[in-house]
């Protein structure tokens, strides 16, 4: 009976310990593969990058859903803004309170990195901002920092003897 017991405990805690690690601590958006980096204006207005969580989506819906009628099949062809997302067309399809959460948590979606590389967006067919290189400081809510300091001059070597 011992043993039982021992086992149901280690269950027990197991079970608390991975709902609280899980629940606990926010969840940050990541990239994972297949994912899309879309940023044709979010750089230019200082917010971070949309990460679009493809096969996420792809493994909840069948590809018709989505493309062609909502989405074109190329990169780049998509102009999507968040002005035509709240009136319901792109992401504001489904993204609409209704059929998936309405789109009022900036976070969930601009979860991008402001500085990303932009062979990741060329690879995309997508043309990175100079912001996307060099994010302004004050949108990446970095305080602006000093310039770098000159390098110290060498010192002369030793001259033999």
């Amino acid at each position: 009976m011992p043993k039982r017991k021992m086992i149901v405990f280690g269950l027990a805690v197991s079970l608390i310990a991975g709902f609280l690690l899980t629940f606990s601590a926010p969840q940050k958006a990541s990239a994972e593969f297949g994912d899309k980096v879309m940023n044709r204006y979010a750089s230019k207005a200082g917010i971070a990058p949309v990460v679009f969580p493809h096969w996420f989506h792809r493994v909840r819906v069948q590809c018709r859903v989505c493309h062609p009628s909502v989405f074109q099949m190329q990169a780049g062809a998509n102009d999507v803004d968040m002005q035509k997302i709240l009136s319901g067309e792109f992401c504001g399809k489904c993204h609409n309170g209704k059929v998936a959460w309405a789109p009022i948590y900036c976070d969930k979606c601009h979860s991008g990195k402001m500085g990303i590389d932009p062979a990741v967006l060329l690879q995309q067919g997508q043309t990175p901002s100079p912001n996307v290189v060099n994010p302004p400081a004050a949108a990446a809510g970095i305080p602006a920092a000093a310039p770098p300091a000159a390098p110290a001059p060498a010192k002369a070597a030793p001259k033999k003897k």
